[in-house]
């Protein structure tokens, strides 16, 4: 399929030049910005914004990549004949989440690789994201994410002593160990928070575990487990160990207490086929 454009009289240039609204459609690829570069010759297309009278960056690229979504970004170079790509100042969904890489690149087996990447619930453009998680290097496939050093950001300041060196985050319904990611949120009593975030351990086809963790701007935490089991066709159940530790009063005062939490659940039920009627459930 031919590549076609709009915004020059020419298509025997092969170096060409597009402003203001310019689009290219090559196949199941397409893009729009107010600046385009087509070099005919290495077959790549570069795209940016322009900056206006007032000094604002405008017009930033917004491109279609086979099979996906709208996306838009502040800058763009890729290769229509090979569909690799490398993109920078975009931002893509995952799982319910935001990631925002500065650099980001793609191969031909739609594998993604980005570079300081922030992780998050927030789909407003950094720095308006007050959670998130820094990736300082990771790999985006259509069945997992597997992060390099990471750490957690919080209203714009770096935990870095809270850092994993290895991060790998299954994306498929199929039972796979690996990290879980957190939500964010804020508390009345307890502050801005990261939510659940831990790590999900499968052992066979019968038993799995969750580790989790809680952590509040205003002191708060709490951890727990909790780990299912199941025989086809005769029963299952699960056990949950929750523990929170939660401070109240302004701390140095003699009023300051810290409330410590813990509970444990068991629950077990047969199955009607073996036995029938029969539940258990201890707390």
């Amino acid at each position: 399929m031919p590549l076609t454009h709009r915004g020059i009289r020419s298509s025997k240039k092969i170096l060409s030049n597009l402003f203001k609204g310019a689009k290219v459609k090559y196949q199941g690829f397409e893009l729009s910005a107010d600046y385009i570069r087509l070099d005919r010759n290495n077959n790549m297309l570069y795209a940016s914004g322009i900056y206006d009278e007032k000094g604002k960056y405008v017009g930033r690229p917004v491109v279609i990549f086979p099979n996906e979504t709208p996306k838009a970004v502040d800058s763009l170079l890729y290769n229509y004949k090979s569909q690799e790509g490398k993109t920078f100042g975009i931002m893509t969904e995952e799982d319910g989440g935001y990631i925002q890489a500065r650099v980001l690149r793609k191969n031909i087996y739609d594998e993604l690789s980005i570079k300081d990447a922030m992780y998050s619930t927030c789909d407003l453009p950094y720095p308006h994201t007050h959670f998130g998680i820094h990736i300082s290097r990771g790999l985006i496939t259509d069945k997992q994410i597997i992060a390099g050093p990471s750490y957690l950001v919080f209203q714009g300041i770096p935990f870095k002593f809270l850092a994993l060196p290895f991060g790998f985050f299954p994306k498929t319904n199929k039972k796979q160990s690996g990290f879980l990611f957190p939500s964010f949120g804020d508390d009345v009593t307890r502050g801005f928070g990261l939510r659940d975030f831990g790590w999900y351990l499968t052992y066979n086809d019968y038993w799995d575990s969750e580790l989790r963790g809680s952590f509040y701007s205003k002191g708060s935490w709490e951890a727990s487990v909790r780990t299912n089991y199941v025989v086809n066709y005769k029963f299952n159940g699960g056990f949950n160990f929750r523990f929170a530790s939660t401070p109240t009063g302004v701390e140095g005062s003699d009023n300051f207490r810290r409330a410590k939490d813990f509970n444990f659940t068991w629950n077990h039920t047969q199955r009607q086929e073996a036995n029938p009627g029969t539940s258990f459930s201890h707390r």
